[in-house]
């Protein structure tokens, strides 16, 4: 999935895409690439089930993918199994918790990303995308991993990325094009966005 998230960012000139889409109408990330996915079933993972159309957000689990019926993006794109990385959403000024608190934790394009080895683009997720990531977060590992949303959950939003459907494990693909898994302690200590401090502890590990 990261070779068509590269073809999007290539008809942008290198540009990172917003939150809000085009004309500010809430087009999902998801929505954003359905010119350059193939086949629509690649938004979800082999591991998950998907779940009715619905009119609100849905939030998906280990084996279940999360939908969004609340944005401009339509049937079969407003759900996946995937999620985001926020941090590759330029910063508007939005006041919204979609956005970060700062203008310097998101990357506006390709060449800002000093470390595409080792910041993320699109990994197995509950919930489409991260929204705050802050250093003064908890890092926080569920102790429900089947459905992490119901469970002890902080306000950090990479464990988004955190479900018991491989193994402990979750797989990644960064702004270089690799992909790989990672176990849950390693999530946190990728390179989120150009000010990310990797090296605060991670509590609740299993």
């Amino acid at each position: 999935m990261v070779s068509s998230w590269y073809m999007a960012i290539d008809d942008l000139d290198g540009k990172f895409f917003d939150y809000l889409g085009a004309d500010n109408n809430y087009e999902l990330w998801t929505g954003r690439l359905k010119d350059y996915i193939a086949d629509d079933a690649l938004l979800i993972c082999p591991e998950t089930s998907v779940v009715e159309e619905s009119s609100g957000g849905i939030i998906g689990t280990a084996k279940t993918a999360w939908r969004e019926g609340r944005r401009a993006t339509k049937s079969p794109w407003d759900m996946s199994s995937y999620a985001y990385n926020g941090s590759l959403f330029p910063y508007t000024g939005t006041p919204s918790y979609h956005t970060h608190p700062s203008d310097y934790d998101t990357y506006k394009k390709l060449t800002d990303v000093s470390s595409p080895n080792e910041t993320p683009v699109i990994g197995d997720a509950w919930w489409r995308n991260t929204a705050d990531m802050s250093n003064t977060l908890t890092r926080l590992i569920p102790t429900n991993l089947s459905a992490p949303r119901s469970g002890d959950y902080s306000g950090n939003s990479i464990n988004r990325f955190i479900t018991n459907r491989h193994g402990k494990k979750t797989v990644m693909s960064f702004v270089d094009g690799h992909a790989k898994s990672l176990s849950f302690r390693d999530l946190y200590r990728q390179q989120w966005f150009e000010d990310y401090d990797k090296d605060i502890p991670v509590v609740n590990h299993p």
